[in-house]
């Protein structure tokens, strides 16, 4: 399970936003998306944002890209 702040942080990861979008978008420090992102990169065992992506789809939390 993801919180609502993890899950939107990658929605837009996975939309191609970068940490500063993210931020204003959420109305949350930066430092705050790279410390979720870091959260998330754990909880999904992945270093890069490309691999996240993958491995949230494939679990389902966000839709496959094609």
């Amino acid at each position: 399970r993801l919180d609502r702040e993890a899950r939107q942080v990658l929605y837009l990861l996975a939309h191609g936003a970068h940490a500063g979008q993210i931020s204003e978008q959420l109305g949350i420090d930066k430092r705050r998306v790279y410390w979720i992102r870091e959260k998330l990169r754990k909880r999904f065992g992945t270093r890069t944002n490309e691999h996240l992506i993958q491995r949230a789809a494939a679990e389902g939390f966000i839709p496959r890209r094609d």
